[in-house]
């Protein structure tokens, strides 16, 4: 009988040993806590943004183990349950309802009526269930302290004795100071969140005249190390580190299907108004003048779409804003009652390119999630040149126009908090915690 050449046939006698020998090899592959598939490489430049990693089950390696304190009931829980008290003149139980997502909006998966003060509470939420979350504080780099910063300061403003008003962050100061991971670092590699502008903890020991209902939280000497991810910098304090971390808009999916879906429903909306604007006059804010001048502009032009804000107007209604900055193709964006302000990240999801008056409306406030050249994705126009918008924005080429809302576009997933119950498995991109949690990875390996 001819033989067959270039095969060689196995012996029965030797299939069953081989079997074993290599199913054994799986398991010890498997184990391995280093062995993960990436289906997409991620980004080290985190200004890319044509580029969105994918986030394994397992952790990703640009995260390094973090751990969250088990803080006390009195410091997050119980004031939560008190949500009628958390702020002196607006009811916030809606609001913190469904991990801080709000009210779901009738006949839109994934939208809700997400407040503006919710970062801490999202961000809590979404870390809980992160997978390079450890429950070890030995093998941690990163400490996560999950206090409502912003909740606190404002529930308490307006307590007239400083004592009485300083009192819960002091408690946490000195419970934090129990454990030796505090000291590890002194502080370098612990970070918390604050959901409101910075310069309400920040309350000088030397301050003479009104305190405005400022808290001295972040002026606690053990608490001077930390990193603080907040909507709203204070760009005058260097110490404590303070990195800005985008407002939560309304959309919070659960899957990179709906993420993908959203992104080609803006790109391909039909835009009837060259800009519009959603705000009020403020008088009693830094930008009231730029805000008057904006509205009466707004108001002369053809051009122009605006939605004046009033209290009990359309401006708290997701759908109605959401509807005009997805008619527009450009979105004023003066400052508030401070620099920042949450319409910037609405605009963003909604594929609308912000125009700026301020650098520190967006520029100087969130270098980690923004692109790094400014000129690709908004406008910025002096304050002084206001009367020459329209001028300006018409003269910017159709061309220049859809680069522009493209780059937009693709920022939408890293400025977006994924809703906290998504499955690791179903979200193929980094959201706002996936790249705070990167960036504070850097800081600490710079520290070492």
């Amino acid at each position: 009988m001819e033989k067959h050449k270039g095969f060689h046939f196995i012996s029965p006698k030797c299939i069953i040993p081989l079997l074993l020998s290599s199913f054994l090899w799986i398991i010890v592959i498997l184990s391995n806590p280093n062995f993960h598939v990436q289906l997409i490489s991620s980004s080290s430049n985190h200004n890319d943004t044509s580029t969105v990693p994918y986030q394994s089950p397992r952790c990703n390696i640009d995260i390094v183990p973090f751990y969250i304190y088990d803080l006390p009931d009195q410091f997050n829980a119980a004031r939560l349950r008190r949500c009628h008290y958390l702020h002196p003149r607006m009811e916030m139980c809606g609001f913190v309802a469904n991990r801080g997502l709000g009210q779901p909006i009738p006949q839109r998966p994934s939208w809700y009526v997400t407040s503006e003060a919710m970062s801490e509470l999202l961000f809590h939420a979404r870390a809980e269930t992160h997978p390079c979350r450890v429950y070890d504080p030995h093998i941690a780099r990163i400490f996560y302290i999950p206090f409502y910063t912003g909740q606190y300061v404002s529930s308490v403003k307006e307590e007239n004795n400083l004592t009485r008003r300083d009192a819960t962050g002091i408690e946490l100061a000195a419970y934090l100071s129990k454990f030796p991971s505090f000291y590890r670092q002194g502080g370098l590699d612990h970070f918390l969140i604050m959901g409101s502008r910075t310069w309400e903890g920040l309350r000088s020991e030397n301050l003479t005249g009104t305190d405005f209902g400022t808290n001295k939280i972040l002026r606690l000497p053990k608490f001077s190390n930390l990193t603080i991810l907040t909507v709203d910098s204070d760009l005058y304090v260097k110490q404590p580190v303070q990195m800005g971390i985008p407002y939560p808009s309304y959309f919070h999916p659960s899957t990179s299907d709906e993420m993908v879906s959203w992104q080609e429903t803006v790109r391909h909306m039909k835009r009837t108004h060259l800009f519009s604007y959603i705000g009020g006059v403020r008088p009693w804010s830094m930008s009231a003048d730029i805000r008057s001048k904006l509205l009466k502009l707004c108001k002369s032009s053809d051009h122009c779409a605006v939605i004046e804000c009033e209290k009990g107007t359309v401006c708290y209604e997701p759908n109605k804003i959401m509807d005009l900055m997805t008619q527009s193709h450009f979105c004023l964006q003066p400052s508030g009652d401070s620099p920042t302000r949450r319409a910037v990240f609405d605009s963003v999801l909604a594929g609308c390119i912000p125009v700026f008056f301020s650098k520190d409306t967006a520029y100087n406030q969130y270098p980690w999630y923004l692109p790094k050249h400014p000129d690709d994705w908004s406008v910025f126009i002096e304050p002084d040149h206001i009367n020459q918008l329209e001028k300006v924005l018409k003269r910017i080429p159709e061309k220049k126009i859809k680069q522009m809302r493209e780059v937009v576009i693709e920022m939408i997933p890293r400025v977006t908090y994924v809703h906290p119950n998504a499955s690791r498995d179903e979200i193929r991109f980094w959201d706002v915690v996936d790249v705070a949690l990167a960036e504070l990875t850097k800081q600490v390996k710079l520290a070492a």
